[in-house]
C-alpha cells in the first residue's frame, strides 16, 4: 500500500526517537525504551572528551586549553599527517667538539636540516671516533659549499 501525504506526516519521527509501525501507523516506542534512549543520549554527552590538535593529548570534558601546547581543544582530532621519509647523508667528520656549535649556527642560518651522529658520545670517543655531520640528501651540496669556506685542519670533509 503506497504512503499518502497524511501517512508521511504521521510517520515523520521526532529527532532521535525511533517509531514502530503497527497496523499501518507509526507509534512511538514504550516509555521505558524512550527513557533508555534519553539516558544513552545523556551518557554520550557526559563522556565526550576533548583533544589537543597539536600534541594529540586527550582531556576530560570541561578543559578548554591544552596545558602543554596552550592550544584550544577540539572534540575530534584532525587526521594524522602522513610521515615523509627523509634520507640523510654524511657531509663532514669532526674530532673537535667545540666546533659543533659554530657549524650548527651556520646550518641553522641557511635553514638546512641536519643532525650530528655521535654528538653526545664525542667526549668519550673523541680521539677514536669522529662526530659525523648528517644532512638531508637534497641539501647536502648546499651544506658542503657553506662549510667549504670554513674548513679547518680538524674537519674531514666526506
Amino acid at each position: 500500500m503506497p504512503m499518502t501525504s497524511q501517512m508521511r506526516k504521521e510517520a515523520s519521527p521526532l529527532p532521535n526517537k525511533p517509531f514502530h509501525r503497527i497496523g499501518g501507523k507509526m507509534h512511538p516506542p514504550p516509555v521505558h525504551i524512550q527513557n533508555l534512549i534519553e539516558a544513552e543520549r545523556k551518557l554520550n554527552k557526559l563522556i565526550l572528551n576533548m583533544f589537543c590538535p597539536k600534541c594529540r593529548m586527550e582531556y576530560r570534558e570541561g578543559f578548554l586549553v591544552c596545558s602543554d601546547c596552550k592550544a584550544e581543544l577540539v572534540r575530534e582530532l584532525p587526521p594524522e599527517e602522513e610521515l615523509e621519509y627523509v634520507e640523510f647523508v654524511e657531509v663532514l667528520k669532526l674530532f673537535n667538539r667545540a666546533e659543533i656549535a659554530f657549524i650548527k649556527s651556520l646550518l641553522d642560518s641557511e635553514g638546512i636540516q641536519y643532525f650530528f651522529h655521535g654528538e653526545h658520545f664525542s667526549h668519550l670517543l673523541a680521539s677514536v671516533e669522529p662526530t659525523r655531520l648528517m644532512v638531508r640528501k637534497d641539501q647536502a651540496e648546499t651544506a658542503r659549499e657553506l662549510l667549504r669556506d670554513q674548513n679547518t685542519k680538524d674537519w674531514m670533509p666526506d
